[in-house]
């Protein structure tokens, strides 16, 4: 099969069509003599004798798919409030993968190599279900194929013997033994969710495409190629930027593939080079927080496994490069050993505080959970993570129970919230029960107490990269017969009608997929949204301990005039509305807008402060906290609010607020009186409201008028018949009605 011939599916919000996965591997004699060669060469040059530690333990894979699994224990640490967080902030799916071998190695085995297998545990409303499934790869479908282990393996790539399976693996290539137009990676690594689809990844591999369904379930998809623009290998460990529209870094790390260094000096065939430099690229300065793993060896996750670590600095790391100086620097953070960091999703690309990671007993075995505070400074000389300096908090799994990546979901999305009110979500494992569980912890706390513990139907084996999917609107599709709403999790919905209510900042952007813009009988609707403009302000509060400003009748609002347009102009008071309350309020719009929403809070608070030691002298009290709106930065706000032109056309407003059929339009900016208020949005969706329950009265009545015409013709048959028998007796059986309305 040629590789323009595979079939694609349907391109969903995020774009980009969806290649089926359907590899044709050929059977025959050349299979089976090539088969006959491998079993010859591992039998004469492979050492059977060799543990396969990354296959027994927690580490060995679990025999069988689980379909969804409902309404798990939970254990309850904290009565009434795990109930609320768990049901309230963790409406989603949790999801992690790993490495699952189906199929026993012929030769060796190294841990990343097994097949993919994504384990999940959805929530909704305080209730979990527990599902796992393979992800269904090229290499996992010719295995299953085949009836056995056929790719090379990692874990095969040491000595002669390691290049002579590279050669094995080429030759059942040319031959068309396995089909490698689909890639022959494991989907194992890492998730990720980028412009509306969920992706299974793993390195030298383009990504999969996942869906998650209503009841919690999920399949795979197929192949993401981006409409054939991709056509190499993809990373596993991306991040996706949502903020910054700057800056893009990529690690060119020395990690080399050499064959000749494999056969020489019997080594894995992916070796670090230490003597060569590590190198990034980025614009101007750039601030990346990251682990720091001195000479890593791919080996040591190859075989026996290493009760203990040994010289493993695994560190937490600041790395700064300025691109104008040409200079990069870099400080470590932490003692050893850490790894598998992760922070705020909120605060992707921005300047962030608090990061997370995990404590690591042996390479792969996490023993607990640590939480920094990248505002203080590490304690120097510390041998071990513990509490104090930048290290504000430690879980504890305990005696023989080891975890997962720990993944920060917040109470409320986005950069207002304090950045560390939420929650951290993890897989644990208890080596000495043998039963596996889902932990939830207070991130803000880090209490010894977990919010809540959902015991898991078996266990589930040591695994890579995790990721939470909220429950967020991706993609509507209007149709004659309704409507379908998919869900940033995957999950599908159909209705009669919906409501629309996000900002006009939202649907400008790309946060949601609708099938508007690609009919040109509606396209008239997203062009008097673009039409729209997005007014962009930030409003700052500063607490102070005491009032130093004018108060009194008259007294609340204050300008400051600066030779920078809109450079903290426009200040009031909130005495009058809230005595005592000693808050000050200070609007910024536009351009200075937008600078300050992409700058920290104490930056902010600095210039806030000149400013006001300007108006009213040095001596003034500092401020004891701060709240910054950022509204721009916001992706289910991406402005403030709409702004409609002096001179605008009274048809377009029209179109802005009209429905699409079953797809109804509301908010601040449908409101052609009151846009850019809260009561036009109030009145708004009062509005829309009368205007939905009216066309649902109306396809009541149509409705009923349609039965009563589909009626009509048994209704004409039933009042003949019942006529004619009262003459039945003077017909013959022959005669038929005489009114018969088709």
């Amino acid at each position: 099969m040629k590789y323009d011939e595979k079939k694609r599916s349907g391109g969903g919000g995020g774009g980009g069509g969806i290649v089926e996965v359907n590899p044709k591997p050929k059977k025959g004699v050349a299979s089976k003599v090539v088969d006959y060669i491998k079993k010859l060469i591992v039998k004469l040059m492979y050492d059977s004798s060799r543990p396969h530690h990354y296959l027994s333990g927690n580490f060995a894979p679990v025999p069988d798919e689980t379909p969804p699994v409902t309404d798990l224990p939970v254990l309850d640490h904290l009565p009434c409030v795990n109930r609320a967080l768990l049901g309230f902030c963790l409406n989603g799916e949790f999801v992690r993968v790993g490495p699952n071998p189906k199929f026993a190695p012929v030769a060796g085995y190294h841990w990343f190599d097994g097949d993919g297998m994504i384990h999940g545990m959805w929530i909704k409303n305080g209730k979990a279900t527990y599902v796992s499934h393979y992800v269904r790869t090229s290499r996992l479908k010719q295995e299953e194929y085949s009836g056995g282990s056929k790719f090379m393996k990692i874990g095969d790539l040491k000595g002669l013997f390691g290049l002579l399976m590279v050669n094995m693996q080429m030759l059942r290539a040319k031959l068309k033994i396995r089909d490698v137009s689909y890639g022959t990676g494991t989907g194992n690594t890492a998730l990720i969710y980028q412009r509306g689809k969920l992706l299974a990844l793993s390195e030298a591999d383009k990504p999969y495409v996942l869906k998650v369904l209503e009841d919690g379930d999920w399949q795979t998809l197929g192949m993401l190629d981006y409409d054939e623009r991709l056509a190499h290998s993809f990373t596993a460990h991306l991040k996706v930027d949502p903020f910054t529209e700057n800056y893009a870094t990529f690690m060119d790390l020395p990690l080399y593939f050499r064959p000749k260094e494999m056969v020489k000096d019997n080594k894995l065939i992916f070796p670090f080079d230490a003597t060569k430099k590590s190198r990034f690229g980025e614009e101007d300065e750039v601030v990346l927080i990251t682990c720091h793993l001195e000479n890593p060896d791919l080996d040591m996750v190859n075989g026996t496994v290493k009760e203990k670590l040994e010289n493993f600095t695994d560190e937490l790391y600041e790395i700064r490069f300025n691109m104008k100086t040409g200079l990069a620097s870099q400080k470590k953070l932490s003692a050893p050993v850490v790894d598998f960091p992760r922070i705020n999703e909120c605060y992707t690309g921005r300047k962030q505080r608090y990061v997370y990671g995990t404590i690591l007993d042996s390479i792969p075995k996490v023993a607990g959970i640590v939480k920094f505070d990248l505002h203080s400074e590490p304690e120097e000389g510390k041998k071990k993570i513990e509490v104090g300096g930048n290290v504000e908090g430690v879980f504890d799994l305990g005696p023989g129970r080891f975890g997962s990546e720990a993944i920060f979901v917040p109470r409320e999305p986005g950069i207002t919230p304090e950045e560390d009110d939420g929650c951290l979500i993890f897989f644990v494992h208890d080596e000495n029960t043998g039963k596996s569980a889902v932990n939830v912890i207070d991130a803000k706390n880090m209490s010894s107490d977990p919010v809540a513990v959902v015991e898991l139907p078996h266990r589930v084996p040591y695994g890579f990269h995790a990721f939470f999917v909220s429950e967020v609107v991706r993609e509507i599709q209007h149709l004659r017969t309704g409507v379908i709403v998919t869900m940033e999790d995957g999950c599908v919905y159909n209705a009669n009608y919906a409501i629309l209510s996000v900002s006009i900042g939202a649907l400008q952007s790309d946060l949601i997929s609708t099938n508007l813009e690609n009919n040109a009988q509606q396209r008239w609707k997203m062009e008097a949204i673009e039409k729209l403009d997005v007014m962009v302000y930030t409003k700052m509060f500063l607490k102070f301990p005491y009032k130093f400003w004018p108060c009194g009748p008259e007294k609340e609002f204050f300008i400051y005039a600066h030779e920078r347009r809109g450079y903290y102009t426009f200040w009031q008071h909130m005495e009058n509305a809230y005595p005592g309350s000693n808050i000050l309020v200070v609007t910024l719009t536009n351009g200075e807008s937008k600078r300050v929403e992409n700058q920290s809070d104490e930056e902010t608070l600095k210039e806030a402060m000149e400013v006001l030691r300007d108006m009213f002298g040095p001596n003034i009290s500092n401020a004891t906290d701060i709240l910054v709106t950022r509204w721009r930065n916001n992706r289910f706000q991406r402005g403030s609010c709409s702004n409609y032109p002096a001179i605008f056309n009274h048809q377009v407003v029209q179109n802005i607020k009209a429905p699409v059929g079953r797809f109804f339009f509301t908010g601040e900016h449908t409101s052609e009186r009151f846009n850019g208020y809260v009561h036009g949005g109030y009145l708004a969706g009062i509005d829309t409201g009368k205007a939905l329950l009216e066309e649902m009265r109306k396809e009541k009545e149509r409705n009923s008028q349609n039965q009563l015409f589909l009626l009509e013709p048994l209704l004409a048959l039933t009042l003949t018949q019942t006529d004619s028998s009262v003459s039945r007796s003077v017909q013959h059986k022959s005669d038929i009605p005489k009114h018969l309305h088709l």
